[in-house]
């Protein structure tokens, strides 16, 4: 073969060796830079030799020499800004390099926290190092809006944000800018007010919150409600606990005529106190029916050992005379006593002011009454629908209880009694 022929059959295949060439460069990038992903948090000295330019691995190689026995903090900080350098957006460079300076103690850290808190609201360890910052500064508005971001990015931690804020909320600066955050209605509002109202904070202060809350564009839902009026009950405020339940109630809900709240069953069931509670335990089912118009309570057992006293409403009777009346239907009710209302004074669940007789088996619907009286040392009470078990094996129950027209009002003829 000529000379000639040999030089052109070697161009003509350069091009081919050319792309072959470039194909392969390509493809060893393609496979270096995921092999470096794939080691980045294993083994980030392989993933930097592997792909120099991979953030990741860079992050995790600067977070490595800071966790080592004697953190190596020059090397960290410049792992961190050549990082930056060639991506300015990675995630928790920013961080890291502020780790870096706070650790070494080389330089003020905190414009560089400020910095990474903003470019990355998702980032837990910035957020939480600005947090303490302004909680030193005593700034309500900042570390009020700083949990919120926290909290809106979906942060694990915050049974212990809710616990960092709560002393704060004793005093009325934190308390008000809190109220006026919660009256925009974050979706961590419900979950925030149940802790308060279930650990610690004064019921002083719960009622300074609500009570904003009540006049704002967000009242409190009767899901927020139950803790607080729970608690203030609890805590022997019945009457405040009254006022405040009632004063949330939209005027189409508010009592009238009859003393049992919604005892037809005729509003749906809030299971706020005042209005009907009814509790889920297992071995039993607490549902409302229909009977015509007339709508029906039905309590079903299924043969389970169930301490029942899971249909419940608190009242504020004052001293005289009553009557508690209503219908009542059994079908295959079996258990060693029965089931009944009972109605005792608050702190005393145990003792009976009055009770209606006990009933099982199977019978069709048929009236009940009782009349009894309350003291004046009674100022509050519950009702409450009971198996007064006495023992475990007398616990045991199955079938079902239904009761409808259910009532309430003062013993007109024997109130001078």
């Amino acid at each position: 073969m000529s000379t000639t022929t040999k030089k052109a059959t070697s161009l003509r295949f350069f091009p081919q060796l050319l792309l072959a060439a470039a194909l392969g460069v390509f493809g060893w990038r393609i496979v270096s830079t995921g092999f470096a992903d794939v080691f980045a948090a294993r083994n980030p000295s392989l993933a930097i030799a592997l792909d120099a330019s991979n953030s990741r691995a860079g992050l995790a190689h600067s977070v490595a020499l800071l966790q080592q026995d004697a953190p190596d903090i020059i090397a960290a900080a410049d792992t961190s800004r050549k990082v930056l350098r060639e991506d300015p957006l990675a995630a928790g460079a920013l961080t890291t390099l502020a780790q870096a300076l706070e650790v070494g103690s080389t330089s003020d850290a905190a414009p560089l926290w400020r910095l990474a808190a903003r470019s990355a609201l998702r980032d837990l360890i910035a957020q939480t190092n600005v947090l303490e910052e302004e909680l030193k500064q005593d700034d309500a508005e900042a570390v009020i809006n700083r949990i919120d971001i926290i909290l809106r990015s979906g942060a694990i931690a915050r049974e212990g944000l809710y616990a960092l804020l709560t002393p704060q909320l004793a005093g009325p600066k934190y308390r008000d800018a809190f109220a006026r955050r919660l009256a925009t209605n974050p979706p961590w509002r419900t979950s925030f007010l149940t802790h308060l109202s279930l650990n610690g904070l004064h019921s002083d202060g719960l009622t300074t919150i609500f009570a904003a809350l009540k006049k704002s564009s967000a009242p409190p839902t009767e899901e927020e409600l139950r803790p607080f009026l729970q608690r203030l009950i609890a805590e022997g405020q019945h009457d405040q606990a009254y006022l405040f339940w009632l004063g949330n109630l939209p005027a189409d809900r508010k009592p009238h005529g009859d003393l049992l709240y919604n005892s037809r069953f005729q509003l749906p069931v809030s299971n706020v106190p005042f209005d009907w509670s009814f509790e889920k335990i297992p071995g039993s089912s607490i549902r409302l029916g229909r009977l015509g118009a007339a709508r029906i309570l039905n309590v079903d057992f299924f043969g389970a050992a169930v301490p029942f006293r899971h249909v419940r409403q608190w009242l504020l009777l004052p001293p005289g005379r009553y009557v508690f009346s209503g219908l009542q239907r059994a079908q295959a009710l079996i258990n060693d006593r029965g089931l009944r209302w009972k109605f005792s004074c608050a702190g005393k669940p145990t003792e009976a002011i009055a009770a209606t007789d006990l009933i099982s088996g199977t019978f069709p619907w048929q009236e009940f009454s009782i009349k009894f009286s309350i003291s004046p040392e009674c100022s509050a009470q519950e009702l409450a629908l009971e198996l007064p078990a006495r023992a475990a094996l007398e616990q045991i129950v199955s079938g079902g209880v239904s009761f409808m027209s259910l009532s309430l009002k003062k013993d007109a003829e024997n109130q001078s009694q």
